[in-house]
């Protein structure tokens, strides 16, 4: 009887999918990511549909280096109901790690021209190929342009 004590006070079988998840997230945070994945693998197996415990698996794979992995538990995440807004600074990151800066130019481009009151978008992703554009490779650059004042939309 002993014995079996022991292993239900100490055994990590009993932990709860919210402890681990919790667990998971000071690791990622510590930089272990790793025992991170092994927390969340454990959730993911009992609820498969854990958008905060995919989020969290994305955020360990890409700092580990799997961008495939990553853009695969977003899309997870994001089926499994995760708000896009939670999800798109993750994305952006996977996107840059994927090679996919054009692609990610061409998404805030578009977002930033559903605003009514901008007019046109510029916006360019490293370096010009002159001598004068100090920009390093990995930086984005955008202009916006906006319509006049007189045709903002009201409180603005």
């Amino acid at each position: 009887m002993a014995t079996l004590s022991l292993c239900v006070a100490g055994c990590d079988a009993f932990r709860g999918k919210e402890e681990r998840i919790e667990r998971a997230r000071e690791a990622v945070a510590a930089g272990n990511y790793r025992a991170a994945t092994i927390e969340l693998k454990d959730v993911l197996d009992s609820d498969p549909d854990n958008a905060e415990a995919r989020l969290l698996l994305a955020q360990a794979a890409l700092a580990e280096g799997d961008a495939d992995a990553a853009d695969k538990e977003v899309r997870r995440a994001l089926a499994a109901g995760l708000p896009a807004k939670r999800a798109a600074l993750i994305q952006g990151r996977v996107m840059l790690a994927s090679g996919k800066a054009a692609e990610l130019l061409q998404t805030q481009d578009k977002i930033i021209r559903s605003f009514p009151e901008v007019a046109s978008v510029y916006g360019k992703a490293g370096r010009a190929q002159t001598a004068t554009d100090p920009a390093p490779l990995e930086m984005f650059e955008t202009v916006i342009n906006l319509k006049p004042e007189s045709e903002w939309r009201k409180g603005l």
